[in-house]
């Protein structure tokens, strides 16, 4: 018996053996072929992640509908709720193109007119000051052989010319990420088809894995529990506090009456998906852009976007996710280092949560070592 389970041991070291020794030969072709099986599933994979993304807002609606004490409607609910959510998805689509987009063309080309004069006056106050002369000096020298309308030339390339062109350049980078538009397409209805069948793909998935391991899918489920839940509760962090910090902009920048408000708090709501630098890059765009009408209304912008990013940290993101996201801040930077360095800001957003799945699982294996001591 012994001799049998030595004979089973050393087979399977035989066989890991040789098939390391065959993906190291063959190491291109096998990456050349997972290439490509990963072009042919991108479309069900980001299709997956629209609609993980998708069922955080739709299942807000869910909780609210539900609150309807009707047995006919009840049947209702789940395409309702989706419904809304993809109306309010066209909604946003539809006013950052026709409202943000020429708003942003029209601050690109005030940029234009208003840069060189700005530059002149930001030279003249420096060359007024003994202790800060030398540097309008080499401001003047450098902006001497800087040519704006080469730079302008490259900046309007973008959005020059009619919106057809930047509808153009926004579905390239559409189908950039899903490969072409018809995997976008493809893409859309899985992820609509997963969030209305997702309690039936929920039950088949589990009988799979339940018929697949037997003994261990209980532990496999909790670490999907586990990896669900982290991902789950940062990407819902991460467009919440996104939506609250565009809405806090636009209502302050309304208040204290600063210029391209609905466009501003676009640019701060999307920067701020992006974690860590996201909000700090948000507001110095901002900057940039309002400094061009008023320098003292661009510091007014930026002590309110500061001010608003500490509230946010501190008060706002801690209540939307609460204690789910358990992973030290060492952790986290590290993760969206790594992350970012590989991936962008996919890798961060993946990196962060995935970093936190792999925490919780180490530290429960290690309190139950502990215990068994």
């Amino acid at each position: 018996m012994i001799r049998k389970e030595e004979n089973k041991d050393i087979l399977k070291i035989i066989l890991i053996a040789i098939t390391f020794t065959f993906c190291f030969i063959y190491i291109k072709s096998i990456f050349k072929y997972f290439l490509f099986l990963l072009g042919i599933v991108s479309p069900f994979i980001a299709g997956a992640a629209l609609a993980f993304v998708l069922k955080i807002p739709m299942n807000f609606f869910i909780k609210l509908l539900s609150k309807v004490k009707n047995e006919k409607f009840k049947k209702f609910i789940e395409p309702l709720a989706l419904l809304i959510t993809l109306i309010i998805l066209g909604a946003f689509i539809t006013l950052v193109t026709y409202l943000i987009i020429p708003q942003l063309i029209n601050a690109v080309k005030a940029l234009e007119e208003k840069i060189p004069e700005f530059i002149k006056r930001l030279v003249e106050f420096l060359k007024k000051n003994s202790w800060t002369a030398v540097y309008g000096e080499n401001l003047e020298k450098t902006i001497s052989k800087l040519s704006w309308d080469k730079v302008f030339d490259k900046v309007k390339g973008f959005f020059d010319g009619s919106n057809s062109k930047i509808y153009t350049s926004i579905i390239g980078t559409a189908s950039g990420i899903f490969g072409a538009f018809m995997d976008s397409f493809l893409a859309f209805v899985f992820a609509i088809y997963i969030l209305l069948d997702k309690k039936g793909l929920e039950r088949q998935f589990k009988k799979l894995i339940k018929a697949l391991f037997k003994e261990k899918s209980a532990y496999i489920f909790h670490v999907l529990s586990i990896t669900h839940n982290n991902f789950y509760y940062f990407v819902k962090g991460q467009v919440f506090d996104a939506i609250i910090l565009g809405l806090l902009t636009f209502v302050g920048m309304i208040i204290l009456r600063l210029p391209y408000g609905p466009m501003i708090s676009v640019i701060a709501a999307t920067s701020d998906l992006v974690p860590l630098v996201g909000p700090f890059i948000g507001t110095a765009l901002g900057v940039v852009f309002i400094l061009i009408e008023s320098p003292t209304k661009a510091l007014i912008y930026l002590i309110y976007s500061l001010v608003i990013q500490q509230i946010q940290g501190n008060f706002i993101y801690p209540k939307i996710v609460g204690g789910a996201l358990s992973i030290p801040p060492m952790w986290s930077l590290f993760a969206i280092i790594v992350g970012g360095s590989l991936y962008g800001i996919i890798g961060m957003w993946v990196f962060v949560p995935l970093f936190a799945v792999v925490f919780q699982l180490l530290r429960e294996y290690t309190n139950k070592r502990i215990t068994n001591i």
